[in-house]
């Protein structure tokens, strides 16, 4: 039997213990990844598409923060209103979400429910979008769009932290890129910060390499009209059984994150970590 990884997760006082998932050959059997966002449009003379994607990942430790960027035009003669859902990994937990108001990106704030409804209520007699995020069920999501312009754009962010996929001394990151249409303008970018093994990077990005970088290993790529074939797989191979990380915060506070891996038990034992 392997041995899943511990992970103990402190920020300033508090104090988290979190078992990470386990999952069967890393790196050629990874669990099947969530969809990728689609967003949903009342029927109209033509689709609505997506024209640029940006991807941001920030690996750190056995946790990874994913940033993704998403432009959509409407190319019909009125404007549209739009449903974007966007199912997340398992133990996966949105932490921002973005749209352009007046050319600028700004950022959704949480509120409470009553609270949001007073907002969404005022905004939407204005024609307003307020930027609402609803947990539909599970770690699905979705997020009104609205208005989408006649033959104009409208973008979003969406950012989210999730774990790794882990296995024994493995990890491994996945993320779909398998769009219905693929957009005209993808830009992607991979940090993996102060990893104490060489990350492997996965998928059809061409001569695309991790390259070490001061306190990091980093990956930058941008494709017209060719997107990459596959989607983005970062794999940690032969991990050492403790993984210790310290990381500042813009606050001045500091967290530190210790992973072991727990030593694995004779077949037929009873119990379990």
């Amino acid at each position: 039997m392997t041995a899943p990884r511990r992970t103990l997760l402190l920020l300033a006082a508090l104090f988290a213990a979190l078992l990470a998932p386990a999952a069967p050959a890393l790196a050629q059997r990874l669990p099947p990844a969530p969809p990728v966002p689609r967003l949903r449009v009342a029927p109209a003379e033509r689709p609505v598409e997506v024209t640029a994607l940006d991807v941001r990942v920030v690996i750190h430790g056995l946790e990874a923060e994913t940033t993704q960027t998403l432009t959509f035009f409407n190319p019909n003669g009125r404007a549209l209103e739009g449903e974007l859902e966007f199912p997340l990994p398992d133990g996966a937990t949105v932490s921002g979400f973005a749209l352009d108001v007046g050319g600028q990106l700004v950022d959704a704030s949480v509120v409470e429910k009553h609270q949001a409804r007073v907002a969404l209520e005022a905004e939407l007699r204005k024609g307003v979008d307020p930027g609402l995020v609803e947990q539909v069920r599970g770690n699905a999501y979705r997020a009104r769009v609205y208005p989408i312009p006649a033959r104009g754009t409208r973008t979003v962010r969406l950012r989210w932290v999730s774990p790794l996929v882990t296995r024994g001394e493995e990890a491994a990151y996945h993320l779909p890129l398998a769009w219905a249409r693929s957009p005209q303008d993808v830009s992607l970018r991979v940090e993996v910060v102060r990893s104490p093994v060489t990350p492997e990077l996965g998928g059809g990005f061409g001569r695309l390499e991790l390259t070490g970088w001061q306190d990091r290993w980093v990956a930058e790529g941008r494709w017209k009209d060719a997107p990459p074939a596959r989607d983005l797989l970062v794999r940690l191979p032969r991990l050492p059984a403790r993984l210790v990380g310290v990381e500042a915060g813009a606050d001045g506070q500091a967290w530190f994150s210790l992973s072991d891996l727990l030593p694995a038990l004779p077949r037929g034992a009873a119990g379990g970590p």
